[in-house]
């Protein structure tokens, strides 16, 4: 690499913060120096390039064409020489960081209330927890390890099956009124919480059970995912169709119900995913090891 041709560091980060923070004098703030001091680097960086890298005006520095196509590059650069860097100083430390990706209800409502346990049984390792839905493209990104949902019932190399997602209807005891359901149909007197990820669950409960779902019997509120539909469900807003395991709290303390003992099998099957450099790191070993016996305990 021809290093001589690489632009000042200091100026680069100055240049980074100032598209980020909107203004030099924000960028000046968040570097703890004079806002003359960051001019002189923005100056020193745009003669380096040879180019204008902003626009400046009463609203603040806004980045020319130029000044956009160098931050999408260099952004994620600076990014990765931090994350090298803590992963370094973690190293030194004795203790080891490891990113992990997951979706997002099971880390809100099974994961992150459960971090503390993992934490004292493994105090040498932190996680770096980010969300995601998707498997992630390990060969473009930094992730170490993650959990997914998927209906396929193959597995890639490096895949750890946790457990298949069961999903139960509940419901809170207010809008239930002291009810007893006898018959699947009964849920037809209440509205329905659909989640709009996964917006057929309802419809396939109902087949399943031969629950006529005709003549608006799917009428309700809608909401993005399981975990304000939960919410949503514990304030008496309807009835919800959720995987058990993200309500098993609620269910033992009784802010929830489960008024009908039908459930439905999705098909999804949640897995732990390591991509092939990361399978004998002894942390990742250590998560994947303790995610499975913790999702086994709870016989999900």
């Amino acid at each position: 690499m021809i290093y001589h041709q690489l632009p000042p560091l200091n100026s680069v980060k100055a240049f980074e913060t100032v598209v980020r923070e909107g203004s030099i004098s924000e960028a000046a703030r968040v570097l703890f120096v004079s806002q003359s001091a960051v001019s002189r680097h923005i100056a020193k960086l745009e003669a380096f390039l040879d180019c204008r890298l902003f626009k400046r005006g009463k609203s603040g520095s806004v980045p020319t064409e130029a000044g956009k196509e160098f931050y999408i590059h260099i952004s994620p650069a600076l990014n990765s020489i931090l994350e090298a860097t803590n992963k370094i100083r973690a190293t030194q430390s004795g203790v080891n960081i490891i990113k992990v990706s997951s979706l997002s209800s099971f880390a809100l409502k099974w994961l992150v209330p459960r971090l503390k346990q993992f934490q004292e049984a493994h105090p040498g390792i932190i996680l770096d927890l980010s969300i995601s839905d998707d498997r992630p493209d390990f060969e473009y990104t930094q992730i170490d390890c993650a959990i997914v949902s998927e209906v396929s019932p193959l597995f890639e190399e490096g895949d750890d099956m946790l457990f298949s997602e069961q999903l139960i209807v509940v419901a809170s005891p207010s809008i239930l009124s002291g009810q007893i359901f006898k018959d699947p149909a009964d849920i037809k007197a209440f509205p329905l919480i659909h989640t709009k990820t996964r917006i057929e669950l309802w419809k396939e409960w109902c087949t399943e059970y031969e629950v006529d779902n005709t003549h608006g019997s799917f009428a309700g509120l809608n909401f993005q995912d399981f975990y304000i539909s939960i919410a949503a469900c514990i304030s008496g807003n309807g009835i919800a169709l959720v995987p058990s395991f993200l309500v098993r709290q609620e269910l033992t303390d009784g802010s929830l119900v489960q008024p009908v003992p039908q459930t439905l099998l999705s098909g999804k099957k949640y897995r732990f995913v390591t991509p092939q450099l990361k399978r004998q790191n002894k942390s990742v070993i250590a998560l994947r090891d303790w995610l499975m016996h913790e999702t086994k305990n709870e016989n999900l």
